[in-house]
């Protein structure tokens, strides 16, 4: 594969000079930015895949939604429906995806939406909404038609975006230097116990192209939960088939594999929708571990679009011993992050008017 990836290297050039030229004219103004007066942030990567947007937004929405009447608008990828829409409680994902859709069951008091077109969305969401004082954007950073108050980049701890190439020879969108829009990186999957010399080292690396703040994070385990009827237990010393579909399950599964006596994966593509054939093959993997006390465990992502199948597959659901792994996430510089955004929204409550303007930093 990654000798594939590298016979791609010349279409490369072609992907940078796009990407380059597009930047060149938000740039110059040549292509106007939309901004707004409201605190607008952009959860968002310089790659494809999973960096940990979904647990960042958690994150953010836990820690302002006490303080702010806020709003979630993402993309909705790999949802079945166009244009505009708002998430509801008992939405399926096929009408919304799955990240928002997990986001409005924990947050049911909160609006989350879903729009391709971003400005579009931000501009429905204040009109439905006009008590909206904060708007969070997952996934937006490239989204170059908005101009966002505040442009969070995250950034895998093991995969960092200094490390790696453009598309189509590696995953980023963009050339490493575009990480200079960023306000603040976040460094994502950190090891809970990352030293002051780990962090040093890998800063060395990173500041070659961002001199702004930077934060480390880890993922923290929650507790299990039922997915359906299943009896709620711990994975402690029991084998456990884990199925994921999800863009990097490794340290999902190195964490079970410390406190269960085996682990068994079961991988599906990211954002997979599971369909009937799929619990069959479950069903088959789980009945040849031959261990009555086995757990499926699923991340909660992918929960989603498993309660999102048809009635028939839900039977079929219940009748399997499957628990949802949540997780949260623990930033280890926190007051001084908090700080940051703090900051930031206290110096930018407005009163929701729209303007268009020329980006004023250079890509």
């Amino acid at each position: 594969m990654v000798i594939l990836r590298f016979l791609f290297f010349p279409f490369t050039f072609l992907f940078v000079l796009i990407t380059e030229i597009r930047n060149f004219l938000y740039w110059r103004g040549i292509l106007k930015s939309s901004s707004f007066d409201i605190p607008v942030i952009v959860i968002g990567n310089l790659s494809v895949g999973g960096t940990g947007k979904s647990p960042m937004t958690e994150y953010l929405v836990d820690r302002l939604k006490n303080q702010h009447s806020m709003a979630v608008l993402s993309r909705g990828y790999k949802r079945k429906t166009k244009g505009y829409h708002e998430v509801g409680t008992k939405d399926s994902s096929d009408q919304c995806g799955d990240e928002p859709l997990q986001l409005k069951k924990r947050h049911p008091e909160i609006t989350v939406a879903v729009e391709s077109n971003r400005v579009q969305g931000i501009i429905q969401i204040v009109n439905n909404h006009p008590d909206t004082d904060l708007i969070l954007l997952d996934d937006a950073y490239q989204h170059r038609a908005l101009k966002a108050g505040m442009n969070l980049v995250l950034t895998d701890f093991k995969k960092p975006f200094f490390t790696d190439f453009v598309l189509p020879t590696g995953n980023l969108r963009e050339l490493r230097k575009n990480i200079n829009r960023a306000d603040a990186v976040i460094v994502t999957k950190s090891p809970s116990s990352l030293g002051n010399e780990s962090k040093d080292l890998f800063l060395k690396s990173l500041r070659k192209y961002f001199e702004k703040p930077v934060f480390f994070s880890s993922i923290s385990y929650l507790p299990p939960i039922a997915l359906m009827d299943s009896d709620v237990r711990n994975f402690k010393n029991k084998t456990v088939l884990l199925v994921t579909g999800i863009a990097d399950p490794t340290p999902l599964e190195n964490h079970l594999n410390t406190i269960a006596k085996k682990v068994v994966p079961l991988r599906f593509p990211d954002h997979h929708s599971f369909q009937p054939a799929d619990l069959i093959k479950i069903e088959k993997a789980y009945l040849g571990l031959g261990d009555k006390e086995a757990l499926i465990c699923t991340t909660e992502k992918d929960s989603m679009r498993f309660l999102s199948m048809d009635i028939q597959s839900l039977e079929l659901l219940k009748k399997l011993p499957f628990c949802v792994q949540k997780i949260s996430v623990h930033i280890h510089e926190e007051e001084h992050f908090k700080k940051l955004i703090d900051e930031y929204l206290n110096s930018n409550a407005g009163n929701r008017s729209i303007s268009q303007e020329q980006d004023e930093t250079k890509s």
